[in-house]
């Protein structure tokens, strides 16, 4: 009898520590398939989003475009509908690097019809190219877009007024010519950066406005409009073009319209 005493704790010992090992093999086991798992995941999917997300409402802003302007007619539309997270991948679409904002749209002679919805929530928007295209209507509202640098829609059938130019502090080239917009120019006030406006070919009416204070411009061509004065008097910035328009002369022009 005593000498059988001792064998049960070695007994009950060794099934613990079989059972200890049992379930630190499981652990690893579950670990490994989880892994495995994981990785099995990873590689099937498509490749990772940037690391931020597009807001909504820039995706809201390009959906509006793309079903406003025919997008499945488009010559190129790759992407454009995708799932959320896809957006900077789209045709045309750039976005900064963190992937939350689009800066650039590059959709030229791209087959877009119908007229631009707006496009102020894309507020970090710095390019804008969508000439050679059947785009009708007005030019969307471009006020308060202060990080836009360049918009280039000509050669489309755009009709109704240029868009106000207010509080565009970055603009430096607007091109909008061979369209068929009406009305007067816009203010220039405050287009410290503009180098380049051109509105030729259309049917503006009124007066040039005041150019003076834009130190970088280099080219300003309104030719072959409805234009009769100018804001500024005989005095005007080089690379200015006036040709083809009923000017009355360059006497000064009443400064109400610009």
């Amino acid at each position: 009898m005593s000498a059988s005493i001792p064998s049960m704790p070695r007994h009950a010992a060794q099934h613990e520590a079989r059972a200890l090992r049992l379930g630190h093999v499981a652990r690893l086991l579950t670990g490994l398939f989880a892994g495995l798992i994981a990785c099995t995941a990873r590689g099937a999917s498509a490749p990772e989003p940037p690391a931020g997300a597009l807001a909504p409402s820039e995706r809201q802003a390009l959906l509006a475009l793309y079903a406003r302007t025919a997008g499945p007619a488009w010559t190129i539309n790759t992407g454009w509908g995708g799932p959320s997270g896809t957006e900077c991948r789209w045709y045309g679409v750039r976005c900064d690097e963190r992937g939350e904002h689009v800066v650039s749209l590059e959709l030229s002679n791209n087959g877009l019809r119908g007229r631009l919805p707006s496009l102020q929530a894309l507020r970090r928007l710095q390019v804008l190219r969508v000439s050679l295209n059947y785009l009708q209507g007005a030019l969307p509202p471009l006020a308060g877009m202060r990080e836009l640098r360049v918009v280039t829609a000509h050669n489309n059938l755009l009709t109704g007024p240029l868009p106000s130019l207010h509080a565009l502090p970055s603009l430096e080239r607007l091109v909008v010519a061979n369209n068929a917009l009406h009305g007067p120019l816009p203010s220039m006030r405050g287009l410290t950066r503009l180098r380049e406006f051109d509105a030729s070919n259309n049917q503006l009416s009124g007066i040039v406005p005041r150019l003076d204070g834009l130190d970088r411009l280099r080219r300003f061509d309104v030719s072959f409009n409805r234009l009769q004065g100018v804001a500024s008097g005989p005095s005007l910035p080089p690379g200015v073009d006036l040709d083809g328009n009923p000017m009355r002369g360059l006497a000064p022009a009443p400064t109400t319209g610009g």
